[in-house]
């Protein structure tokens, strides 16, 4: 399983819980949802994997970077909402 986006509710996040560490991948949150069977897999659609860099990530610039470069930035209406959707300005 690869942890990339996740679309979860929040009752679930808030009953499987993120550790309290500072910096830190998904894979805590992912496998304990995996193991409940309460995890689907969507694999093959990746247009729908959405990428923020905010400077406080687990990895640096330069792996989104690497990324970047096989990535389609999406158009101006999409970006907005989903910008709105995260919280982002």
């Amino acid at each position: 399983m690869w942890e990339g986006s996740i679309l979860c509710k929040k009752d679930l996040l808030l009953q499987y819980r993120y550790p309290a560490i500072k910096k830190g991948e998904d894979s805590v949150v992912i496998e304990t949802l995996y193991s409940n069977d309460l995890l689907c897999i969507i694999d093959n659609e990746p247009h729908i994997y959405v990428y923020n860099y905010h400077g406080d990530n687990t990895w640096e610039v330069e792996h989104f970077e690497r990324i970047f470069v096989f990535s389609r930035e999406l158009p101006f209406d999409y970006a907005e909402e989903v910008q709105e959707i995260m919280d982002i300005n």
